[in-house]
């Protein structure tokens, strides 16, 4: 899944990329990991949204690159408030 959103991100530009840690065929970690490498994808923020609430995990997705990290379960408002944060209220 990992792999063909990163092929659909070079083909449609999106503001913002919701993420998990666990996914087929490549993780999150991955996944984060490819979008910095690449020149074209770098600069879309990312949330990770995962059931790992781990400070270690949490830290390690921040050094990666993502820019916000809500732990499972959640709150509607948590991911309102997150995309605010990061995006700004003008694109909610």
């Amino acid at each position: 899944m990992a792999k063909t959103a990163l092929q659909g991100l070079r083909q449609r530009w999106v503001d913002l990329i919701l993420t998990d840690i666990n996914m087929p065929h490549m993780n999150g970690e991955e996944f984060v990991r490819q979008l910095e490498a690449d020149e074209m994808l770098r600069d879309i923020p990312v949330i990770v949204v995962s059931t790992d609430a781990s400070r270690e995990r949490i830290d390690r997705m921040f050094k990666l690159g993502a820019r916000g990290y809500i732990s499972k379960p959640f709150q509607p408002e948590t991911l309102r408030d997150e995309v605010e944060r990061i995006l700004g209220a003008q694109h909610v």
